[in-house]
């Protein structure tokens, strides 16, 4: 689940441009500065009954899921500000499976199609003009050729997504703990780079799917 609002200034003793994140066992809160408004406040903890969670009031359901030891100053100011919020971002983080994506005319795009995390910025359309393009006429032959190239693709990015999910929200102390080692190292030239390519994936497989992308 995650929780989302615009906080009306730093929280917890922090400055302006200053961010942070606080990571425990099924819960995690992330505290993000910008230079043009002031910060937002990110809350995503796990559950077994997403549907439970819809219940109630939302800010009363996060608060439950931080409970029930005392807040400290920082959690505490951040959870306030969600409990007066006007505005605000509460839903279940999914990652949708489609036997296809496209039925005739209709065609599902972007994280609607395939959504691999809630941060992966995937793009919306990833080369479908191009396809379209190779195609005039033939839009349902377009949308399968179109899928056909890009789907191998999106089931390893989602792959990785279900994988790299504590990296955001911790299933358990030893999460927790490699959570703030492996940003300091992604930090590092040497292991940062071979890191990133860890979790990135092959060349071959970047190398495509920028081919995909300016296809046509």
């Amino acid at each position: 689940m995650i929780a989302a609002t615009m906080l009306p200034g730093p929280v917890g003793g922090l400055s302006p441009h200053e961010g942070a994140s606080l990571l425990e066992p099924g819960r995690a809160m992330w505290v993000f500065p910008f230079a043009d408004h002031p910060p937002t406040v990110l809350f995503s903890y796990r559950t077994d009954d997403v549907d439970a969670e819809f219940t109630g009031r939302p800010a009363e359901r996060v608060r439950a899921a931080y409970g029930p030891q005392p807040t400290g100053r920082r959690l505490g100011e951040a959870l306030d500000t969600l409990d007066s919020a006007d505005e605000f971002l509460f839903d279940s983080v999914e990652q949708p499976r489609m036997d296809a994506w496209s039925h005739g005319r209709v065609v599902l795009v972007g994280d609607s199609a395939w959504c691999p995390s809630l941060y992966a910025a995937m793009g919306i359309s990833a080369g479908l003009a191009g396809m379209l393009h190779r195609h005039p006429g033939d839009i349902r032959g377009a949308l399968r050729a179109w899928e056909a190239q890009l789907r191998p693709h999106m089931t390893y990015y989602q792959a990785d997504g279900v994988e790299q999910g504590y990296f955001f929200t911790p299933d358990n102390q030893r999460q927790v703990t490699l959570r703030p080692l492996m940003g300091h190292s992604l930090r590092l030239p040497v292991i940062g780079n071979a890191l990133r390519s860890l979790r990135s994936g092959s060349r071959s497989i970047r190398e495509r799917e920028r081919d995909i992308a300016h296809a046509g």
